[in-house]
C-alpha cells in the first residue's frame, strides 16, 4: 500500500527503540519537539493523531529513556522512564482510558 506519515513534526526522531502494541494497532515512539527534550508518543498504526503519554518536563533536561518503554500485554498500557527534569529516573505508566493522566509507580531499591 502507500505510506502514511503517522508521526508528529519533529526536530529528531530517536532511533533507539520504538514498540508496536502486541495487537499491532499502535506504535510508542520518542521525538524531540522542542528544546531537545524526548518525549514519548503512541498514535494508531492506520494513522491517526499522535497522543504524548509523559508528564509535562519541566526543563531540557527532561528525557525518556529511549530503549525503556514498553507495551502491556493487553495494549492499553505503555509504561516509562521518564525524568522531568528536576529529579532522577522515574517509572509511569500511561493507558489508554486516560492519556491526560501518567501514573507515577515509585522504583524501589534494596
Amino acid at each position: 500500500g502507500i505510506a502514511v506519515n503517522i508521526s508528529t513534526s519533529a526536530s529528531f526522531f530517536h532511533s533507539y527503540h520504538l514498540a508496536i502494541s502486541p495487537d499491532s494497532d499502535q506504535v510508542a515512539y520518542v521525538a524531540d519537539i522542542t528544546n531537545g527534550v524526548g518525549e514519548l508518543f503512541r498514535v494508531p498504526v492506520e494513522g491517526g493523531e499522535s497522543v504524548k503519554l509523559n508528564p509535562p518536563p519541566v526543563n531540557s533536561l527532561a528525557d525518556v529513556y529511549d530503549r525503556y518503554f514498553e507495551f502491556s500485554p493487553n495494549n492499553a498500557c505503555v509504561v516509562f522512564i521518564f525524568s522531568t527534569g528536576t529529579s532522577g529516573q522515574e517509572l509511569y505508566s500511561a493507558c489508554e482510558y486516560n492519556f491526560d493522566f501518567a501514573i507515577y509507580l515509585p522504583i524501589i531499591q534494596k
